[in-house]
């Protein structure tokens, strides 16, 4: 059984797209590593 968890568009090349899809990864990339390293701070804090 195959279960499709998300949502596929398919567009026709587009540079200025491609540009801002590279950018939006570039944000979710640095937010979440910024959220990672806040979170293993906080937890480090708690274990001592």
């Amino acid at each position: 059984m195959n279960v499709i968890r998300t949502e596929q568009i398919e567009l026709n090349p587009n540079d200025t797209l491609s540009e801002l899809c590279h950018y939006s990864k570039n944000l979710w990339n640095e937010a979440n590593y910024t959220l990672v390293k806040l979170y293993i701070k906080r937890y480090q804090k708690k274990l001592k």
